[in-house]
């Protein structure tokens, strides 16, 4: 039964019919939920682990612009190493009492070769099933209350009589702009985000949700960045760094907010976390159909090759602020999140 479910989720990522981050991290989240309870509990917890990678490498070959799918796998890793420990220290241990030598200092968090200890062959499933799926069903409660975690902070970075500027469309970002309406009278400067156009649905949904909206072309950027309070933009992924990838034209806006010394906010789940690096606008990206910028004529394809980038990459220096549904975080601080929710050994699946 779970490889027929792993089978079918796998093939609706490859044929991307399950696409968003929140919806594909919650699927694999029930994904390795099934996993767990239908393995024997006789078997080795190590073992599991080893079947959890595979997984979490077959999921990512099928989709690897979803980096949330490899997210929530690291986390579970993580949560399946910790409930190990526990299993195995002293009684003395489990109640709290551990030496401070045995905490995880500031050079250990840094050094990449330092390593989690081994999961020991004699611990079984048994004994970590219950506390682990029980983890797995907190992580998908999680996800469901990301939108209205984020939301409740709203009034806390938007105020009154501000004037916003944003791009891209963002479920996360609709949600955040509208926690603040009811509180708030601001308006929002919604860049079109072509060849997709995805703005022009952004300024929609924040229209009919009652915020004052308007709708302006990429080109208008730089010209009227020097009238906005803030940007306030959503996020594909957060990365190592604490740079970004972000939807195809953010990385315009960022630039001309540094240039004006406008406040750069970033609103995304914790989920979106994830311990890899970009070096370039390259490194992770996902490419549509051409079709969007020029149509189909087979003299134009024999004279021009066309790109359509999906997605790009914003450095951490153009970051002011990164608002996740836990709180509000610089990007210096993420290498700190890092340690929190994945071991470094599954930072490569």
């Amino acid at each position: 039964m779970t490889e027929a479910l792993v089978n079918e989720f796998r093939g609706l990522l490859e044929r991307r019919v399950l696409c968003g981050s929140s919806t594909v991290a919650v699927h694999a989240a029930e994904i390795l939920s099934r996993l767990i309870q239908s393995t024997p509990a006789t078997l080795s917890v190590k073992q599991l682990s080893l079947d959890i990678r595979r997984l979490g490498r077959t999921l990512e070959r099928a989709a690897p612009q979803e980096l949330a799918v490899g997210n929530i796998v690291r986390r579970v890793l993580f949560a399946l190493s910790n409930e190990s420990t526990l299993e195995e220290k002293e009684p003395s241990a489990q109640l709290g009492l551990v030496s401070s030598s045995s905490s995880r200092s500031l050079h250990t968090l840094l050094d990449l070769t330092s390593e989690s200890p081994e999961l020991d062959d004699s611990l079984t499933v048994g004994a970590v099933r219950s506390t682990l799926l029980g983890i797995i069903d907190e992580m998908i409660a999680e996800l469901g209350n990301v939108y209205s975690r984020i939301a409740d902070q709203a009034i806390e970075y938007i105020h009154s009589s501000e004037v916003i500027m944003t791009a891209g469309r963002s479920n996360t970002l609709v949600r955040f702009l509208a926690g603040a309406k009811d509180f708030r009278k601001f308006q929002v400067f919604v860049a079109e985000s072509a060849p997709g156009f995805v703005g022009q649905s952004m300024a929609i949904e924040l229209s009919k949700a009652g915020i004052d909206s308007t709708l302006i072309t990429d080109s208008a950027v730089f010209a009227l960045m020097s009238r906005m309070n803030k940007v306030v933009v959503g996020a594909h992924a957060i990365l190592a760094n604490g740079g970004l990838i972000v939807h195809t034209g953010i990385y315009n806006i960022a630039l001309a907010a540094k240039y004006y010394n406008v406040d750069f906010l970033v609103v995304t789940g914790l989920y979106k976390l994830c311990p890899i690096f970009a070096f370039h606008q390259d490194t992770i990206n996902d490419y549509s159909s051409p079709e969007s910028i020029l149509g189909y004529t087979e003299s134009i394809l024999q004279e021009i090759n066309v790109e359509n980038p999906k997605y790009e990459y914003v450095p951490p220096e153009l970051v002011t602020l990164l608002i996740t549904n836990d709180q509000g975080y610089h990007p210096s601080y993420i290498y700190r999140l890092l340690s929190e929710f994945y071991r470094q050994e599954d930072y490569t699946l």
